[in-house]
């Protein structure tokens, strides 16, 4: 099982969720800033439009990590209490 867990959480920047980690990376960076920056495709191919808030996708990245560190680690806390080994003896000394 341990084997399995680590293969699923340490493929969590596949090619494929990358637009969708950046994209909530920036919307949770304007959401803590105060900030409501919308993109449209045109001012994105025209130019640097988006490396001007790149403030905003710092700031959301680094949140973004620490609540799934914090949400995955709980949930592995739980899902190893639950099915951990239960076959463990004590022994005394």
């Amino acid at each position: 099982m341990n084997k399995t867990i680590a293969f699923a959480f340490s493929n969590v920047s596949l090619p494929p969720f990358i637009p969708f980690i950046i994209l909530t990376s920036f919307q949770l960076g304007n959401f803590i800033l105060g900030e409501n920056v919308t993109f449209d495709i045109n001012e994105i191919i025209a130019g640097f439009e988006v490396l001007k808030h790149v403030k905003s996708y710092i700031v959301g990245s680094f949140a973004l990590a620490t609540l799934a560190a914090l949400s995955a680690g709980t949930l592995s806390y739980f899902l190893f209490l639950c099915f951990g080994n239960k076959n463990v003896t004590a022994t005394n000394a």
